[in-house]
């Protein structure tokens, strides 16, 4: 979905933050891209594993045994992440007594299987509530890290800053764009501390490994998914507006139910409003032509260069009605994509290690430069 008025997926890289910030964002979302086939509308999700094969029934059961400590709300405004920020001593007694579900997390992060169960079947009315519980987790664990170095016990400071590192590829598994991109955005976060406390010179070789350890889990062209996560995205447009626009009226149905923030101007530049059930679906199928030729430029050297010009296509009305109203800010997602990666390689080569994937991540596979500042882990926009 575009920084613009005209919304219709809240799983897009533009309001990541809002999902790792704000309280009770209500995602609507797209199913995931599995080699398997995810279920499509109308299908009805399989149910989730069990808790000791399933990494989302690990963090659930933390959640639910301290909800006041993992508050959506819990330290949104108070966190900072400047090395001089340290938690009060009231929170520090809630991190204190918060001990074994912040135990459960560091063991919910190393189960590999990870099903959170998401109703894919209701298309975008499908909620997703576990994706801003990994924003509170993220500063449930920055803060305890923090509390942790004041104490002097590094060594369990780091095992919490790993830990951050590797909750986006539990998102990662949900196959959207708004999970890939708050893992993006927790990533970061871990990946700042860590290559503080590098620069501060506080780590000794085992922390090192540690966290050398958790970065290789993101140490590839694309570590939290964002290419499977617009294929689906594409796929889930298409479907889901074929499956609810129906009859003659079928251009204000996908007003009302897929576009309802669209502004009059981009209501009018559309012209979708006039189109029935057969014409509002030929406009759906043109959506995955536009997908499929940024995923066709994502690699290349000049990827945000094409991904821009198509962008300036779509919203001309060149890939139709539906895709001018629908859909992420895809010269966004790209570039989120290569700074994210490029940070993992800069936090590798911080820590002292050898990147691999990441390098390739940026578009032309650029070297790493130093990564922008972490998002402030307290404040929505």
């Amino acid at each position: 979905m575009s920084r613009r008025a005209a919304t219709v997926l809240p799983i897009c890289a533009t309001i990541a933050a809002v999902a790792l910030l704000a309280p009770g964002l209500k995602a609507q979302h797209e199913p995931p891209p599995t080699p398997a086939g995810a279920p499509t509308p109308g299908t009805p999700s399989p149910p989730a594993p069990v808790l000791a094969l399933n990494a989302a029934a690990a963090y659930r059961k933390a959640w639910d045994a301290r909800p006041a400590l993992f508050d959506n709300k819990f330290l949104q405004k108070e966190l900072m992440g400047d090395a001089n920020w340290a938690p009060t001593p009231e929170v520090g007694a809630q991190l204190e007594a918060g001990q074994p579900e912040i135990a459960a997390i560091l063991g919910a992060v190393k189960i590999e299987p990870c099903d959170w169960g998401i109703a894919y079947e209701k298309g975008f009315d499908a909620l997703v509530p576990h994706v801003a519980k990994f924003g509170v987790t993220a500063r449930v664990l920055f803060a305890d890290a923090r509390r942790l170095l004041a104490k002097g016990d590094t060594g369990a400071a780091v095992q919490r800053i790993s830990a951050i590192i590797m909750l986006p590829r539990h998102l990662r598994h949900d196959g959207l764009v708004l999970s890939t991109s708050t893992g993006q955005q927790v990533g970061a976060l871990g990946m700042g501390e860590a290559e503080r406390l590098a620069t501060a010179g506080k780590l000794d070789g085992a922390s090192r490994t540690v966290l050398l350890d958790a970065l290789r889990t993101l140490d590839s062209p694309d570590p939290v998914g964002m290419k499977d996560a617009l294929t689906m995205e594409a796929r889930m447009i298409r479907d889901w507006t074929k499956a609810v626009c129906k009859g003659p009226n079928a251009g204000k149905v996908f007003l009302e139910r897929i576009a309802p923030r669209a502004t009059p101007e981009e209501r009018a530049a559309s012209g979708i409003e006039s189109l029935n059930e057969e014409q509002v679906a030929r406009q759906a199928d043109r959506v995955e032509v536009l997908y499929q030729q940024v995923l066709g430029a994502w690699d290349l050297r000049d990827a945000v260069q094409q991904i821009k010009a198509l962008e300036t296509q779509k919203k001309a009305g060149d890939f139709g009605s539906v895709a001018v109203l629908t859909g992420s800010d895809l010269q966004h997602s790209r570039v989120v994509v290569g700074r994210f990666t490029n940070g993992v390689a800069h936090a590798i080569q911080a820590l002292g290690g050898q990147p691999g994937g990441s390098l390739r991540g940026a578009p032309g596979g650029a070297a790493p430069a130093a990564p922008a500042p972490a998002p402030n882990p307290g404040k929505g926009k």
